[in-house]
């Protein structure tokens, strides 16, 4: 009899050990889904961030005249610069789409950022969630939209602010998880 219940305490034991094991297994599983998910935004974001950067920098370059943000909208715009150092100057257009327009995502909230210079096609330069411009002036004060929309007003531009939100395309434990970039951006040119 007693070797009856030393079996049993064994076997009881050794499917708690089991049971143990397998949630260790899953949990560290769901972590490396989690980290792998988390590294995946980064790079996206920074990938993103260097394009903008380049380009906003770059904004005013070798222009000969003061009319260089042709267009500035929260969600749009469009500036002139010698963006590859050639002597031509280059029209940079950027402008946030649709959630319709990105439909290789299971995120419902991702919505593309599209890039276009001179007449090339606008192409697609990542996926984010939110994307918001603004615009400064020499006080580090935001333009308004109604100053934005003059050709005088858009000479007033000292600075480009930038805010991102950055999400992952799949979800993750249930969410999808998400990043935010902010930095505004003074071009030398603009000054």
């Amino acid at each position: 009899m007693i070797f009856l219940l030393d079996i049993l305490g064994s076997t009881v034991a050794g499917a708690l050990v089991l049971l143990t094991l397998v949630q260790f297994n899953n949990t560290t599983s769901d972590q490396k889904n989690e980290f792998q998910s988390n590294h995946t935004i980064q790079s996206g974001v920074k990938d993103f961030s260097e394009v903008i950067e380049f380009d906003i920098y770059k904004a005013g370059y070798r222009v000969p005249h003061q009319d260089i943000f042709l267009t500035a909208k929260d969600t749009a715009t469009k500036f002139l610069a010698d963006l590859f150092n050639d002597g031509i100057i280059d029209t940079i257009s950027y402008y946030l789409g649709s959630t319709s327009q990105s439909a290789t995502t299971d995120n419902p909230d991702d919505k593309p950022v599209f890039r276009k210079v001179n007449s090339g096609a606008f192409s697609a330069i990542g996926l984010v969630k939110d994307l918001s411009i603004t615009y400064n002036d020499s006080t580090k004060s935001p333009l308004s939209a109604i100053t934005l929309n003059t050709v005088n007003g858009r000479k007033l531009i000292k600075s480009v602010s930038f805010s991102l939100i950055y999400e992952s395309q799949w979800k993750s434990n249930e969410s999808y998880q998400s990043a935010q970039w902010k930095k505004t951006i003074y071009p030398k040119n603009l000054h």
